[in-house]
């Protein structure tokens, strides 16, 4: 329950979002567009009621479609709504200035840009159909006035809306794919890392690994591999619950990721398992570093609940003359471990090999 609510709040608070979006980019182009339309309506002679009704629609109705948004339900249908009124309403203007072609294929086409950039081509298309019907019973009302011809004087007041209303629909556009892009980039920097420690999860970090052993094997060099196994894990988890469970996993985590260089790579290898590469550290320094974790983990505490202390057993693995694969690297250190296990744990194990030329 807790999980779903938090979900509601957050679809909410988009959706108000999205509504603040377009409001603002209501009142700039109805604002400019009721510029456009009252040059038209100047050169016409339209009476005083056109000139009312297009006033309250170009600088009062983005205001009360904004209070409406935000007091509705579901803000998004809600803006959907204002959004066909405001087709609806362009069409009423288009024959109310007798089908004057600049004005009118300007107004058309601005209110299609927005509702195309929100909705896509299909609510496009039912603005578009609402748009089209109330031109035309408007036009019928007013005995289908026809005069495509566009004076000097309504060219220079579409000018406002003609450059500035596309680049706000730009800017706005871009702000959504910039939005988009840097989410997309958390979402896969996200998908790298273990949630609960921060390290490189299982699959991303044997993937470091395969890069690392083809750089090798290109440029000479060597590397070691750590495999660190939470000694116990299981009785600490029953003795003192999951929650100290896992606090003992993130501080073993913790202490990993600072007892390493930033060229060296840590991973979370399963649940109480971690593992390393130290790059270009041969077996003799990745013991060193081995002991350095080792020292660390027993002497932090994790948990104000967790008395007995918590020791960790790792099997230390250089590159040779076996390795050519991730696997074989890997089962390379998990022999070591398996060393460092039956040894009493609480210590550090390598098995030696030879050392590729």
């Amino acid at each position: 329950m807790p999980h779903s609510s938090t979900h509601a709040r957050d679809a909410d608070a988009d959706e108000r979002r999205f509504a603040q979006r377009v409001y603002r980019l209501r009142v700039l182009g109805l604002g400019l567009g009721a510029c456009a339309v009252a040059t038209a309506f100047h050169e016409i002679g339209a009476g005083l009621l056109s000139w009312a009704g297009m006033l309250a629609h170009g600088l009062i109705w983005p205001h009360l479609a904004a209070w409406r948004s935000r007091h509705a339900a579901q803000p998004q249908q809600a803006e959907f709504q204002n959004l066909l009124v405001d087709s609806a309403l362009g069409g009423v203007w288009i024959a109310t200035m007798h089908f004057m072609l600049l004005p009118s294929v300007l107004l058309a086409t601005m209110l299609s840009m927005d509702k195309l950039a929100v909705g896509g081509w299909r609510f496009l298309a039912r603005t578009a159909a609402a748009q089209f019907t109330c031109a035309a019973i408007a036009g019928v009302l007013l005995g289908f006035p026809f005069e495509p011809q566009t004076p000097l004087m309504v060219v220079v007041g579409c000018l406002p809306l003609l450059m500035a209303y596309p680049l706000a629909v730009s800017s706005a556009t871009y702000g959504l794919v910039h939005k988009v892009r840097r989410q997309n980039r958390q979402l896969a920097e996200q998908s790298r890392h273990d949630a609960q420690t921060g390290l490189l999860n299982r699959s991303h970090w044997e993937d470091a690994v395969e890069a690392e052993l083809e750089r090798m094997h290109r440029h000479g060099g060597t590397a070691s591999l750590l495999m660190i196994d939470i000694d116990l894990f299981k009785n600490i988890n029953d003795r003192y619950g999951s929650a100290a469970g896992d606090q003992v996993v993130r501080g073993v985590a913790t202490i990993v990721r600072d007892s390493i260089r930033s060229v060296d790579v840590a991973g979370r290898y399963g649940g109480d398992e971690f593992a390393v590469i130290l790059v270009g550290t041969p077996l003799a320094g990745a013991l060193q570093v081995a002991e350095r974790i080792r020292h660390r983990v027993i002497e932090t505490s994790f948990d104000a609940t967790l008395k007995a202390s918590c020791t960790v057993s790792i099997g230390v693995a250089e590159v040779d003359g076996a390795t050519h694969n991730t696997r074989a690297w890997v089962r390379h250190a998990d022999a070591a471990l398996y060393q460092a296990k039956t040894h009493g744990r609480n210590c550090a194990s390598a098995i030696a090999a030879p050392i590729a030329a």
